[in-house]
């Protein structure tokens, strides 16, 4: 065999080997430029959903300082109505004891009328109820 021969051997067995190399080297670049591109739109949709979600979150935070506000002069107004329904229990506890004192003494009242009406008739002779 001629030189010029197993060189045209060669070149036909690199050829014959080389050109599939070339179509799988192809199908390999695509699927890593398409990994490429998929990566970026997955780090764009995460970075647009992170953005979201802390746009939600610092509403969320600012609804949850508001109710609070809200909540604390609620508490405030429940205080002072707490502290004014005390201060209506003494006074009704007060009252109570006033009128139990008074009824007490229409009660005594009553009962010394009872008897002088009961003596003013018994000396005036008169029949007693």
């Amino acid at each position: 065999m001629t030189d010029d021969k197993l060189v045209k051997l060669i070149r036909s067995a690199v050829k014959d080997e080389v050109k599939p190399l070339h179509g799988e080297m192809a199908r390999v670049t695509r699927d890593v430029r398409d990994l490429k591109t998929s990566s970026i739109e997955i780090s764009l949709r995460f970075d647009r959903a992170t953005r979201e979600t802390s746009k939600e979150l610092a509403r969320i935070d600012s609804n949850i300082e508001t109710l609070t506000e809200k909540v604390d002069g609620l508490t405030e107004k429940v205080e002072e109505l707490n502290d004014k329904l005390d201060a209506s229990f003494v006074d009704i506890h007060r009252l109570q004891e006033q009128t139990g004192a008074i009824w007490t003494k229409l009660d005594v009242i009553d009962e010394k009328t009872d008897r002088k009406i009961k003596e003013i008739r018994e000396d005036l002779s008169l029949q007693t109820a």
